[in-house]
């Protein structure tokens, strides 16, 4: 008799889809490292709920629960017709690659051990169960500074609070980086390799925080100074003086950017307490190598987004500008840039759906005549004003209307769940709104935007299918 497992994907349950687990040890000189294959019953599995990178954990029910495997979903496949196979890494690994302060100076021991662990979702680790931590948890100033790739500067630029300047390696910090973190003193570091620096101030907690907070001023800032390099201006006038940009064929097709690692300092201690932020380990990024086989698993995918392309219809077009605002989206350092892209991405998949009208059309103009007729009686300043807009109110359908309609016409099923409407069309509609209005109080949940994402991403599918399926 097969052993019983109760697995968890993210906040989805399996048990009765569950049909065997296996778990593998490597065994490392100075660790161990565990991965889980989840083999899953194909029948009784709905896939839509089955999400790469989602954190995974497998219990054994047999008798008392006793978790035997932590990790994430890393990859998937099918076995013969009736079964498919996730393979899953465990936390030690996942907890390797999210290590990402690797440098710090004058640090304690105890306060490093806080900063690597915060950035592992596996290890729940509460600040007073380090002995002897003392962390100053008050809101002080970190200097952030970024190296600048494929840019000079001949002197110190003020872009957004945020100054480019050219490397100085008799400066404290310089002098701090090159001799505290062996990393950046390699030839090929990013350090050594660059020429100048962004730097600014940041109010913050916590250094990672203060990390984050400056890299995305100075992206901002860059954003700008891109623009200003592709621009050609002549005769625009601000405040009575001309504006005289020429082109500059060089400037224009050069491209700067940021580097993936930061110097975070706490200036408001006297002494030098700073550490090394690494934001390409932090994302995740890794190198895509793929082999033959994948390129044939790809092939019918790719052939399926090229046929729909290739038409050129209004539907094709709506499915690749979706496809860009969820690129954009998934680019985006700012929650508030992602949510409104991944939202510009939504208008574009249901803008093609009628929805329901809310009365039949035979009776919109009787009705739009009796408003008329009331706002006259009423002595509204435009009747007929009033009169269009409401006849545009009943016969254009909401963009939630257009989104219950795209989901009940799909031939493919969606499996929305209740998390996901809730969290688009209660948490994330009233954030986006919020920003429309130019409201502060906005709150945006990083998960939240990953549950919005993963809806899309089927959406999408279903969008290229369907328009595969009607263009044959």
């Amino acid at each position: 008799m097969l052993t019983r497992y109760e697995v968890r994907v993210g906040d989805t349950v399996l048990k009765d889809e569950v049909f065997d687990v296996l778990i593998m040890e490597t065994r490392l000189p100075h660790t161990r490292e565990t991965a889980a294959k989840v083999v899953l019953l194909l029948d009784k599995m709905d896939l839509s709920k089955v999400n790469l990178y989602w954190p995974v954990t497998v219990e054994d029910a047999r008798s008392t629960p006793n978790r035997v495997f932590s990790g994430v979903v890393v990859e998937t496949y099918l076995v013969g017709n009736d079964k498919i196979v996730l393979e899953c890494e465990g936390g030690e690994r996942h907890l390797k690659e999210r290590t990402i302060t690797y440098g710090f100076h004058n640090f304690p021991i105890q306060e490093i051990v806080f900063y690597v662990t915060r950035q592992v979702p596996e290890v729940q680790i509460q600040e007073k169960n380090i002995e002897g931590l003392n962390l100053n948890k008050k809101r002080r100033s970190f200097k952030v500074i970024l190296p600048i790739l494929n840019f000079e500067v001949p002197s110190t630029m003020s872009i957004m609070n945020v100054q480019i300047h050219a490397s100085d390696p008799s400066s404290e910090d310089e002098t701090t980086i090159s001799t505290q973190f062996s990393k950046l003193a390699d030839a090929n570091s990013v350090w050594r390799r660059s020429n100048a620096r962004a730097e600014v101030l940041v109010e913050a907690t916590y250094f990672d925080e203060a990390a984050i907070a400056g890299r995305k001023l100075i992206t901002s800032a860059l954003d700008w100074f891109l623009y200003a390099l592709r621009l050609s201006v002549l005769g625009i006038k601000y405040n009575a003086t001309s504006i005289v940009l020429p082109w500059n064929r060089d400037h224009s097709y050069g491209t700067i950017s940021a580097a993936e690692e930061a110097y975070v300092r706490d200036v408001s201690e006297s002494n030098i307490k700073a550490c090394v932020y690494d934001f390409e380990v932090s994302v995740g990024k890794t190198l895509v190598k793929l082999s033959k086989d994948d390129i044939v698993s790809y092939s019918p995918v790719k052939d399926l987004f090229e046929l729909v392309y290739s038409k050129q219809t209004d539907e094709s077009r709506r499915s690749w500008s979706a496809l860009h605002w969820l690129g954009r989206a998934r680019e985006s350092i700012d929650d508030r840039d992602k949510l409104l892209h991944l939202w510009i991405a939504l208008e574009f998949l249901v803008s093609g759906e009628t929805g329901e009208r809310l009365f039949p059309p035979d009776m919109s103009e009787p009705l739009a005549e009796l408003l008329r007729d009331k706002a006259i009686e009423l002595g509204c300043k435009d009747p007929e004003w009033a009169k269009r807009r409401f006849k545009d109110a009943i016969s254009q359908p909401t963009l939630r209307e257009r989104f219950d309609a795209f989901v009940a016409n799909a031939s493919i099923q969606m499996g929305i769940t209740s998390r996901e409407t809730e969290t688009v069309w209660e948490t994330l509609r009233k954030a986006r709104n919020h920003l429309e209005h130019g409201r502060k109080d906005v709150v945006i949940s990083s998960e939240d935007l990953d549950v919005m994402d993963q809806m899309l991403n089927r959406m999408i599918w279903i969008t290229v299918n369907e328009t595969a399926k009607s263009n044959d």
